[in-house]
């Protein structure tokens, strides 16, 4: 007797393993959080760029600068000496600016181009510059001293000229 009790329990253990507690009806999508609404996208982050030394601008520019674009309108001015007569003035073209890392010190690189033809574009780049960061107000500032600027001229190829700047970013708003 004492076995067919034993026997009997666990048959009955077995089958209540094998079924739903009572008062669950319906599978966890019952118990689910509901999906979130998508968040509006963020507006375009404006900030104010100003180029002060042997490259001078200023300009309030909007969505600068992520690595794939869009690279704003800017118009800057490019001093005589040390930049050539045939370049050293006044042009509107397109900028981007970027550091190549958080923690790699003065690793920081501008590049500007302007030219009327998209395959015909004058072409400058420059790479370096001592990096400070203002916490209270997130405003960066790199400065330029005496480094050496690309030129990419569409019919003459590829010059240097050492270059004296300052370049602030300032978040507007």
């Amino acid at each position: 007797m004492k076995r067919l009790l034993t026997f009997f329990t666990l048959a009955l253990v077995l089958v209540a393993c094998d079924r739903q507690p009572v008062g669950v009806d319906a599978p966890d999508a019952l118990f689910a959080k509901p999906d979130k609404p998508p968040k509006p996208p963020k507006p375009a982050s404006a900030e104010l760029i100003t180029f002060t030394g042997d490259l001078e601008g200023s300009a309030e520019v909007a969505g600068c600068c992520p690595n794939a674009g869009p690279f704003p309108e800017y118009t800057m001015t490019l001093v005589s000496p040390p930049f050539p007569a045939g370049i050293a003035e006044t042009h509107t073209g397109n900028i981007f600016m970027n550091s190549l890392g958080r923690k790699v010190e003065g690793d920081y690189v501008v590049q500007f181009w302007w030219g009327e033809e998209p395959d015909n574009d004058y072409f400058l780049e420059i790479r370096g510059g001592e990096k400070v960061e203002d916490k209270k107000t997130k405003a960066l500032t790199v400065t330029f001293d005496h480094e050496e600027m690309t030129i990419i001229d569409p019919d003459e190829g590829s010059t240097g000229v050492f270059v004296s700047f300052t370049l602030t970013r300032a978040p507007m708003g």
